[in-house]
């Protein structure tokens, strides 16, 4: 193996193969989760953030938080994204805590208009260039950068007309590599002043504690808690998994 296993092809290819077998639970599992777009992300993220990949000097950990909140004020309105990935990459002689917005959008066939993803794909440029829409198909979800969607001249352009790839694609030639995230410390924008530094110590927390995740969420609820933030634990599809949704609030 190499000493910098970003580019070492058999870890790779474990991750690769970890990945694919979350988007296969995922397939199973997502004709009963069709029906509601919020809860066929939620089933998606949490294969994905079930367990973490690890190989000889490796460690990678990918964890999915959705924005709540409705009006103008509304996380999703303020960031166009549905939620942040946090990706804990670790290895010998490296460490990568970084981050990345996606908007989700359900999709049936290649030819479906994708609702609005054109308007929300500028606003998450305007924040961070690390945005991506994840296309959530019935047998896998698809990833496209959101400087493709927001360059074509279609406002709800279709899976079909902009380049993709497979989510597991994205993270062992993206991700893995350390493209298409920005570093956690720069997550700050996230929100107004009055709340930035709680959602930042969130994250630091997630990121610190990504080996325990289910302590991490207790430490992040109580102090969510005792910050008076508007916090909703969601329920895992996996009884012995945490997941924890930040409400984020005007």
């Amino acid at each position: 193996m190499s000493d910098y296993p970003f580019k070492d092809s058999a870890t790779k290819q474990a991750v690769y193969n970890w990945l694919k077998e979350a988007l296969v639970q995922y397939s199973v599992n997502s004709a009963f989760a069709w029906a509601d777009e919020d809860s066929l992300c939620q089933l998606f993220l949490t294969e994905v953030g079930r367990r973490p990949a690890r190989a000889p000097g490796l460690d990678v950990q990918l964890q999915g938080y959705k924005t709540r909140g409705r009006g103008g004020g509304a996380g999703e309105k303020k960031l166009g994204a549905d939620g942040l990935g946090v990706v804990r990459i670790e290895t010998t002689h490296a460490r990568v805590d970084g981050f990345f917005l996606f908007q989700a959008k359900k999709s049936s066939a290649q030819d479906t208009p994708l609702d609005r993803v054109r308007e929300q794909s500028l606003t998450m440029l305007s924040h961070t260039s690390s945005s991506i829409v994840l296309v959530l198909c019935p047998g896998t979800v698809e990833v496209v950068s959101a400087m493709a969607v927001a360059s074509h001249n279609k406002p709800q352009p279709r899976l079909s007309d902009v380049p993709y790839e497979d989510f597991a694609r994205f993270v062992t030639d993206k991700l893995l590599r350390g493209f298409a995230m920005a570093p956690l410390d720069s997550a700050a924008f996230l929100q107004d002043a009055a709340l930035r530094g709680e959602i930042k110590q969130v994250l630091a927390i997630v990121a610190a504690e990504a080996h325990n995740i289910a302590a991490a969420s207790v430490a992040v609820q109580q102090r969510l808690d005792a910050a008076g933030l508007n916090v909703e634990r969601l329920r895992p599809i996996d009884p012995t998994a945490e997941a924890l949704t930040i409400k984020i609030t005007s």
